[in-house]
């Protein structure tokens, strides 16, 4: 085994002590691009490799853009635990921000999933409600926040008022069904798209079968028993039965 080949292999177990000397520069991480897209989750590395690639960008030096997102896209993809500080989730922030509206698919995707799923700050949510209807990337950041939160709620609750975005109507409803949803029963035309928001709503599973318990008085079957299956909840499929056997 070459001398190489343990140093790359101890930057990986204990990146601590050998960082500094593979990844010091945008220059760095595109030629150890294989190598850091290996390095273990963990939040100063985030903040190094996200920083690097920010602070290029904001000087405005030119680099192999796309490799560079890559790596980073690596090490944060689908890690959420321990979740990144505000800081770094802003450093994140800054380069989805930079490349959303680039016009470049692969660029646009890859930066999408540096934020997805992370807590946003208000800032940051309200640039998105303020752009929304530039990029169908904000709208799925907006519509799969991952936590409740008010100005996601109030500008979801705004889209279904001014009956926009209705291909997506039921994940509209979802963001503001906790506490309205008795109005939603009474007034919304589709009980399928309101079967789906239940489904996809933040509520705890015992909220969400009582919603749907009184949404089977609606007789929209299919949709209920293909949420119901998904699930896990038979109780609402009790008053179908029910009430055929009345």
């Amino acid at each position: 085994m070459k001398r190489s080949d343990i140093e790359v292999q101890l930057m990986i177990m204990e990146p601590e002590g050998a960082l500094d000397n593979y990844c010091s520069s945008i220059r760095d991480i595109y030629e150890n691009r294989y190598l850091i897209r290996e390095l273990p989750y963990k939040e100063w590395i985030v903040e190094k490799v996200g920083g690097i690639i920010l602070s290029t960008i904001n000087d405005r030096k030119r680099f192999r853009q796309l490799p560079c997102l890559k790596v980073l896209r690596a090490i944060v993809r689908d890690n959420y635990s321990p979740p990144l500080s505000k800081d770094t989730v802003s450093i994140l922030f800054g380069i989805y921000r930079h490349y959303i509206f680039s016009g470049k698919p692969d660029y646009e995707w890859c930066v999408s999933s540096l934020i997805k799923d992370r807590e946003l700050n208000s800032d940051e949510i309200e640039w998105l409600i303020d752009n929304w209807d530039k990029s169908d990337h904000l709208v799925n950041r907006l519509l799969r926040y991952p936590t409740d939160n008010r100005q996601v709620s109030d500008w979801a609750k705004e889209r279904y008022e001014k009956d926009e975005l209705l291909e997506r109507k039921s994940e509209l409803m979802a963001r503001f069904i906790d506490g309205e949803f008795s109005s939603l029963l009474e007034n919304e035309e589709s009980p399928a798209a309101l079967t789906w928001a239940v489904y996809y709503s933040l509520s705890d599973i015992k909220a969400k079968e009582e919603m749907l318990i009184r949404i089977a008085s609606l007789h929209d079957e299919e949709n209920l028993l293909e949420v119901c299956s998904r699930l896990e909840l038979s109780e609402p499929l009790k008053v179908i039965l029910k009430a055929h056997h009345t």
